[in-house]
């Protein structure tokens, strides 16, 4: 792309390119001006590009409204120009799935992660099948939801090789459904300097006072971890 920009003006260009593999490439500008110093007419960066991440959402309570599914938020935060209708690519490509083509859309459709979305209970092939998956470098993600059955996961899930148990057992539901008079669970904000909620706000203020709590679910961890 050829660029003309007056004295003392400015100018943005966007310039798309799909690159052939992954890896660092140079990506270089050059402003063709004879003058004494040459060398500083052009400028060159590394671009570290990755490949598409692939991820599968199993959605453990679908629906057909548009943003009242368990999973519509999440998947246009994980692809939002591919959501939006934006001629640009994701760096993540979003499958949504129900529950019962867990197996066969990690057969097929080999993932980086796989995500479990309030999903109530999982059949004992889907279990064996994810603890393959996680096995070969794959990544799980549960979220919790009212729909979720504890006692169906609870480990060990056994695979072709190895096992699979969740770090914590899920106990009780603490609090209700917000109600208008119902009031707030506090949530103690972490004061460890790494924190990544720190990035979301200022350094006076608390991401988590910003966020209304009136359930949560208590999570039991094995004595011997402890």
């Amino acid at each position: 792309t050829d660029v003309a920009i007056d004295a003392r003006s400015s100018t943005t260009i966007r310039i798309e390119h799909l690159f052939d593999s992954p890896g660092v490439h140079s990506l270089a500008a050059t402003l063709e001006h004879d003058d004494a110093l040459a060398g500083d007419n052009r400028r060159a960066i590394g671009v570290d590009v990755i490949d598409e991440v692939r991820v599968v959402i199993a959605d453990g309570d679908p629906n057909d409204q548009p943003l009242t599914s368990e999973t519509d938020f999440l998947a246009i935060a994980l692809s939002p120009f591919a959501f939006g209708g934006v001629d640009r690519s994701d760096a993540i490509r979003t499958t949504v799935i129900a529950p019962a083509r867990i197996s066969a859309t990690l057969k097929s459709n080999r993932p980086n992660a796989l995500v479990l979305a309030n999903v109530p209970s999982i059949s004992d092939q889907a279990k064996t099948d994810i603890v393959n998956f996680v096995n070969r470098g794959g990544s799980l993600v549960i979220f919790d939801g009212e729909l979720v059955q504890p006692s169906a996961y609870e480990g060990p899930w056994v695979g072709a090789d190895t096992s699979l148990t969740i770090p914590a057992a899920m106990d009780t539901i603490v609090g209700k459904d917000a109600a208008l008079d119902a009031k707030p669970i506090a949530i103690k904000a972490s004061q460890e300097p790494l924190s990544p909620w720190r990035n979301l706000v200022g350094p006076d203020e608390s991401f988590f006072d910003q966020v209304d709590l009136f359930a949560y679910r208590k999570l039991m961890l094995d004595s011997t971890d402890q």
